[in-house]
């Protein structure tokens, strides 16, 4: 039975062989750890595995996303990070104030995906293959701060709805192009948690 199979069968709940797999980890584990993050993934190798994005116009970001420093994304967000291999953290957001909705801008490069390119990956493997991950709750914090975030959704402002919008019509457009290609899924998660409850209760 190919992975592909096995995760088909899961979500199925058709008495699949075991469950499937997919060890995901920053670069900070592969940095400190790289003979045991190897050796896991020799024994218990991934069932699921992510499609290779690659776009005809390039992302404009600054920087490299796991190095300490600075790292600008695709929307604009400046992250700070101090440690290597990990995911910094965005100390000035870009919309301070409502009217600096109208200067966000959405990442359209990513819609300039190579569809081709996808269904190839797809073609040429048996595992169980994911689109990107789409997470809408963070990325408004990048743009807007956790704190302010959390006052937002208890005044639901104009100006936070139309960032909402902005951010949901943009993901929509994203979801609808890779809903043309091969992946198997697409799929969408947040972090609400935080280490002894939900950042907002039920």
């Amino acid at each position: 039975m190919t992975s592909r199979e096995l995760v088909y069968k899961t979500l199925e709940f058709n008495k699949p062989s075991r469950v499937p797999r997919q060890m995901w980890v920053l670069p900070w584990a592969t940095e400190q750890y790289p003979v045991e993050v190897a050796k896991i993934q020799a024994d218990f190798p991934d069932d699921i595995v992510s499609a290779p994005a690659v776009y005809k116009e390039p992302l404009k970001t600054v920087g490299q996303q796991f190095a300490v420093g600075t790292y600008t994304d695709e929307w604009g967000c400046v992250y700070q990070n101090l440690h290597s291999g990990i995911v910094g953290e965005v100390k000035d957001p870009l919309v301070k104030e409502w009217e600096d909705v109208e200067k966000v801008r959405v990442p359209e490069e990513r819609l300039t995906l190579d569809v081709g390119q996808v269904n190839a990956f797809c073609k040429n493997t048996d595992k169980f293959v994911m689109g990107p991950c789409i997470n809408p709750f963070e990325r408004i914090q990048y743009l807007r701060g956790s704190e302010n975030v959390y006052m937002d959704l208890a005044l639901e402002e104009e100006g936070f709805m139309a960032l909402l919008d902005k951010i949901h019509q943009y993901n929509l457009k994203e979801f609808g192009l890779w809903a043309t290609t091969d992946v198997d899924t697409l799929f969408f998660m947040d972090d609400w948690g935080a280490q002894n409850s939900l950042l907002i209760a039920p």
